[in-house]
């Protein structure tokens, strides 16, 4: 077994009995998508809802809308099934409630209905979640059985 680490505005993709990892998710979003018939899954770690185009654009990689494209299309490259993925997300949390204007959506909140809505563009069903709520996390995703552990200093760990 390998240990698989995914940084910040990232992905990386695994085979069974690898793991998957990635630490220090507060509002940042991660997103795991796997297909456990084959035992291929991905986990990516995205900062930003939403990633705008035009002149001067950075890294889409930082923008949860377009990480989960990415992420698909290389774990079909890898061998898993379109019609066999589900997902898992983590995170989305608001981490300073204090300096964010109370008016609008926190990036948290963001980054989780981005997920959602793009995971239910691409007909992918979400099988778990631990998302929101105002602690950071780490996870580790075994990508033979897409368990997924969720670490916080607050909340202990859980599995999903």
């Amino acid at each position: 077994m390998t240990k698989v680490q995914v940084r910040m505005a990232d992905f990386r993709v695994a085979h069974a009995p690898d793991v998957l990892s990635s630490y220090g998710i507060g509002s940042c979003l991660a997103v795991a998508i796997f297909d456990t018939r084959v035992g291929i899954a991905g986990l990516a770690h995205g900062m930003l809802p939403e990633f705008a185009k035009g002149p001067g654009t950075d890294d889409p990689k930082k923008y949860v809308d377009r990480l989960i494209g990415l992420l698909v299309e290389e774990l079909v490259r890898q061998g898993g099934r379109a019609t066999g993925l589900a997902a898992k997300i983590a995170g989305g949390a608001q981490m300073f409630a204090a300096l964010e204007d109370p008016s609008r959506r926190s990036i948290g909140e963001r980054n989780i209905a981005v997920a959602n809505g793009t995971l239910n563009d691409l007909r992918i069903p979400v099988e778990g979640r631990d998302v929101g709520g105002a602690h950071g996390r780490s996870v580790l995703l075994d990508a033979g059985t897409a368990e997924m552990v969720i670490r916080s200093y607050r909340k202990g760990e859980r599995r999903i």
